[in-house]
């Protein structure tokens, strides 16, 4: 599973490249001095949406040909090695951008740990929950439909940068462990059936 991993970014090396250049350089340029909310969100939800989608999304256009796909099944390789290299790539791409988001969050945002640590889960959660309804729709369907989920994503990211401005709330929630592992342990089973799911109908 790992070689399958490692031929991915070989494979796309130019582009993994140019996403972390992104996600390393883009937050610091975007917040100067007292950050805002919209700011805020920007780091936390819109950046590694960005990347994530990005990175999964090229792997996974390469692969969005008969011929590709073929040769992929011809190989002595499981497809549950197969389809679990992408959704481990993606896992992996998630923890590693919301971890340094939550840097970022902690540098110029908000000061206390333990909240940004809870941002932090939050963040993995949505996202692995992301993940799986992404490759679902790919593996299911096509890569152009997959590529819509970043539109609903994107809907959901205004909506809720709008809530927390017109209603003038304060971006040092409090949510208790109990909370947190609920969230995780629900996200990580959606994304965990959506592989399932996958495997039994490839």
């Amino acid at each position: 599973m790992l070689s399958l991993i490692a031929k991915d970014v070989k494979f796309n090396l130019k582009y993994v490249i140019i996403a972390t250049l992104f996600l390393l350089i883009a937050p610091i340029i975007l917040v100067k001095g007292e950050g805002t909310t919209s700011q805020f969100f920007a780091v936390v939800l819109y950046f590694p949406l960005l990347v994530v989608n990005y990175i999964i999304g090229k792997f996974c256009y390469i692969e969005d040909s008969t011929y590709t796909l073929n040769f992929l099944k011809s190989l002595p390789i499981s497809k549950y090695k197969r389809v679990g290299s992408r959704y481990l790539e993606g896992i992996l791409l998630v923890f590693f951008t919301t971890a340094y988001c939550t840097f970022i969050e902690q540098t110029f945002f908000i000061k206390d740990l333990s909240v940004s640590l809870q941002y932090l889960s939050i963040s993995a959660s949505v996202y692995i929950a992301y993940l799986g309804l992404y490759l679902g729709l790919f593996y299911f369907k096509n890569y152009q439909l997959a590529q819509q989920s970043l539109t609903i994503a994107f809907v959901i990211f205004f909506a809720v940068v709008a809530i927390f401005k017109y209603f003038n709330l304060d971006l040092q929630i409090q949510l208790s462990s109990f909370i947190l592992i609920s969230i995780f342990i629900i996200s990580s089973s959606l994304c965990f059936l959506s592989y399932f799911l996958v495997c039994r109908r490839k």
